[in-house]
């Protein structure tokens, strides 16, 4: 993949164009083939407008990563590349160990445009996209549980070990359906991508419900326009009994 940092060059006081480079492991700028449309200073502001939008369109997404997120550069990578049979014992919180770094996909979400003041609008376009992409894996998972309500949810899932935390997901028209059960949950989250009253209960813990990070919402110069760009996938895990930490009423 490439480094997000070459595709991000910048100009000085005096018109020069600068990347930033990783070279012997310190940061250096170097100079830059590619002209540089922007400054620094005017990076950091698309930057902040891109990354303001973006944060208020991933509800759900943000809600896991803010309690289970993992970064690929965190990801353990196993000696030999084979599948184990059984957990091992010494680990409560891993569940059958059927996950490997290299095995899981991780598509990148971006989005093209032309003109910089568009920053705004290019973070609400990726965000919507991450988050839909989120709850389509909870909610299209074929081990997902069916619930009549969230309460039966709840109590369903905590008779598989899934105590919690727990986030209800409900359409926008649909959150006088949730209201009744908030206290039996940690969040309530009203989402564009529901609908009427369909509902989806998960829990976000590192053993059921994680966001694996490749890459960070990033901004870059891209051909004739700019790029933006990100790597956020949600993975579901199995617990012991092969079971998941999701519910859905649809």
């Amino acid at each position: 993949m490439i480094d997000p940092r070459l595709r991000r060059p910048w100009k000085d006081a005096q018109g020069r164009s600068w990347i930033s480079k990783l070279e012997d492991g310190v940061l250096c700028s170097v100079p830059s083939a590619e002209e540089a449309r922007l400054t620094k200073k005017e990076w950091g502001f698309a930057d902040k407008q891109i990354l303001l939008t973006f944060l208020q369109r991933i509800k759900v997404t943000g809600w896991i990563m803010d309690r289970s997120a993992f970064r690929v550069g965190e990801l353990p990578k196993p000696e030999r590349q084979e599948e184990a049979s059984e957990p091992r014992q010494e680990d409560p919180a891993v569940g059958p160990a059927t996950f490997r770094a290299e095995s899981l996909p991780l598509p990148i979400t971006h989005y093209d445009f032309y003109d910089i003041e568009q920053a705004d609008i290019a973070g609400r376009r990726i965000g919507e996209a991450v988050d839909r992409t989120t709850l389509d894996a909870l909610r299209n998972h074929p081990k997902a549980i069916s619930m009549s309500d969230a309460r039966t949810g709840v109590e369903t899932l905590g008779g598989m070990g899934y105590y919690g935390p727990l986030a209800l997901v409900c359409s926008l028209d649909g959150r006088h359906f949730a209201e009744p059960y908030r206290e039996d949950v940690s969040e309530v989250l009203p989402s564009p991508f529901l609908k009427g009253d369909e509902q989806l209960l998960f829990q976000a813990t590192p053993d059921a419900v994680r966001i694996v990070v490749g890459l960070d919402l990033v901004l870059m110069q891209w051909d004739k326009g700019w790029k933006a760009a990100c790597i956020y996938v949600p993975q579901v895990r199995e617990n012991y009994g092969g079971n998941v930490g999701i519910a859905v009423r649809k």
